[in-house]
């Protein structure tokens, strides 16, 4: 299954740019539907980046998936992407190997906010229907501002940029460093040193309340406690992962359907499979579903667990706990394992534990993230011993004097949790 899905990979990758420039050429959407169909996909791909070849596999794949057997009823796929070019596409699968295409921009940039915003209302406002569903499809960092990306190793200081997969590959349009970016999105404005990203708070902003029944992050990182707090009124349920995910992202020719008919279950089993069944450093998954009715009882009983540890956290010894990233400066922690070495009384422990279980009920890691086991490993992976499915940041006093443990007072986790 794993040769079959890298062939696969290799033949689309091969022939993605042409047909998806020949697909976006197809006819424009002047039809509307009457009928409310059950659930509407928004696919919102920030790829004005070094991911635009595999934004284009990736569509390609949406497209294939929908055009085989039965359509998917009363569900719609609704695609918005920026590509590297500068140019972005809205678009309608429809079921048949081609694209309605909705309209064409020269001048949006996929990390403001309000233009996330404005597919949201577009979706609502001409895809009505009973549910939608929301994929981000781009870098993440999770909650890291832009200030601290070079710090953290989020951003090259070499003429190479880090791809989804964290590493490092030589941008075709341009030779500047490309970061990871601030919370989700990376958008690079052609043949111009400068760049921007959607921060945590903005993206809150840019998603309504109470209208997706679940959001997925095709992106790195995003699984943080503290993305997830943010976001804890925009969904019931939110897909996401704690570490890197592969350039190649989801499977989507196998997950399209079920992600349609809100199979989300199923996607993540499929999302894990399709990495677990791989072997060396490509064996990397880590996935997990996030109830975010859940996160305000897990909020209250981290706040307790943390109010007698807040002295000694700032110079606690981290060498022990999971971290989840292969940064310059590791930031990103499992949260169970965390709480699990603070030392609390079991009975508080076993509260927050069981919180954690009712906030994640399901999720799955592989026993490695891009390391396949031998000591010279040159990806610098890592062994994962610890995967509660959320991370948490450790504000260290060694990250006091970058500014790090500033901004992070300011995330709402911090604020409501006490957790500084």
């Amino acid at each position: 299954m794993a040769e079959e899905r890298r062939t696969v990979k290799r033949i689309i990758g091969g022939v993605s740019f042409l047909m998806v420039l020949l697909l976006w050429s197809s006819c424009v959407r002047t039809d509307r539907l009457d009928d409310y169909p059950s659930r509407t996909l928004l696919v919102y791909m920030a790829a004005n980046n070094n991911l635009d070849s595999e934004a284009a596999t990736d569509i390609l794949e949406m497209s294939i998936a929908l055009s085989r057997g039965r359509t998917v009823e009363n569900c719609n796929l609704i695609l918005f992407v920026q590509r590297a070019n500068g140019r972005s596409y809205l678009l309608h699968v429809n079921g048949h190997m081609d694209f309605d295409t909705l309209a064409t921009y020269t001048d949006l940039n996929s990390c403001d906010p309000s233009v996330l915003t404005q597919m949201i209302d577009y979706v609502q406002d001409e895809w009505k229907a009973e549910s939608y569903g929301l994929i981000l499809w781009s870098h993440g960092s999770g909650w890291a501002p832009t200030s601290q990306m070079a710090n953290l190793g989020l951003a090259s200081s070499s003429q190479k940029a880090p791809m989804r997969n964290g590493n490092m590959s030589q941008s075709a349009l341009w030779m500047s460093p490309e970061p990871l970016t601030k919370a989700f999105g990376f958008y690079k404005k052609t043949n111009s040193e400068t760049f921007n990203c959607i921060d945590l708070d903005q993206l809150a902003s840019a998603i309504p309340d109470n209208v997706f029944e679940y959001i997925m992050f095709d992106a790195c990182y995003m699984a943080s406690v503290e993305v997830m707090y943010a976001l804890r009124y925009k969904a019931r349920y939110i897909i996401a992962s704690s570490i890197e995910i592969m350039a190649s992202g989801y499977p989507y020719d196998k997950v399209t359907r079920d992600f349609l008919r809100g199979n989300i279950i199923k996607c993540c089993n499929d999302f894990y499979d399709n990495y677990n069944n791989r072997s060396g450093s490509l064996r990397t998954a880590g996935i997990g579903i996030i109830h975010t009715d859940q996160l305000d009882s897990l909020a209250h009983c981290f706040k307790k667990i943390v109010a007698g540890s807040l002295d000694t956290i700032p110079n606690m010894d981290v060498s022990k706990i999971q971290r989840l990233d292969r940064l310059n400066k590791h930031f990103i922690y499992d949260l169970g394992d965390f709480v699990k070495h603070l030392g609390v009384k079991d009975a508080w422990y076993n509260e927050f534990m069981l919180q954690l279980d009712r906030c994640v009920p399901v999720k799955m890691n592989t026993p490695y993230a891009l390391f396949d086991g031998t000591p010279n490993n040159s990806d610098h992976g890592f062994e994962i011993n610890a995967y509660c499915g959320l991370s948490v940041y450790i504000p260290l006093s060694s990250f006091e004097s970058m500014g790090l443990n500033a901004e992070y007072r300011k995330t709402d986790w911090s604020l409501d949790t006490g957790y500084r």
